[in-house]
């Protein structure tokens, strides 16, 4: 009895001693990883939802534009912020400055009148550019869209410059614009890509 009272003794003090160190010195640890992801977005002039740069005047005189030329009070487009490269893409909502009255208002004044106003638009964001003429649009065109530019270089881009050149194609010196306001909206769009 004695020597089983003593085994107990000496099974006690042993795992006693190896459960102490085994607590003391081996700590016990697990990782959490951190992500966060960032989505591709570009904002112009500070906003990413559509806004209006302001309105341009085009020069006409006795219903003609004499002279095509670019147009010299464009309003500053606003910088741009991207996340990633991105491309730029122009849109004419009417095809050219329409008469709003549509081909209708031309139509019965025969073919020395015209009810459209014809442009063709450059813009540029770092090292992307893009075209658009509405030139060829016809009276009843709905729009006219550019393809897109390059992919522009160089990634995440902050206070990039927009540049615009809008030029107005002369009217013919046998056709006269119909009597009424033209109006059309230029869109310059800028798409991340990742």
């Amino acid at each position: 009895m004695r020597k089983i009272m003593m085994a107990m003794t000496a099974l006690a003090l042993s795992s006693g001693v190896a459960w102490g160190q085994a607590g003391a010195g081996s700590p016990a640890q697990q990782s959490v990883k951190l992500e966060a992801v960032v989505g591709s977005y570009c904002t112009i002039a500070g906003v990413s939802s559509p806004t209006s740069a302001g309105v341009v005047a085009v020069p006409l005189t006795d219903g003609i534009r004499a002279a095509g030329g670019a147009l010299q009070n464009l309003p500053t487009i606003g910088t741009a912020f991207c996340t990633a490269n991105a491309v730029i893409t122009l849109t004419s909502s009417n095809g050219g400055l329409l008469n709003p009255g549509g081909a209708a208002a031309a139509t019965p004044f025969g073919s020395n009148f015209a009810n459209k106003i014809h442009y063709s638009a450059t813009a540029t964001y770092s090292d992307a550019s893009v075209t658009m003429s509405t030139v060829g649009s016809s009276a009843t065109t709905a729009s006219v869209v550019s393809n897109e530019s390059s992919l522009s270089a160089g990634g995440a881009l902050s206070g990039a410059t927009i540049g615009l050149t809008v030029t107005v194609a002369a009217t013919s010196s046998t056709v006269v614009l119909a009597g009424g306001t033209y109006e059309d909206t230029l869109t310059v769009r800028l798409t991340p890509r990742t």
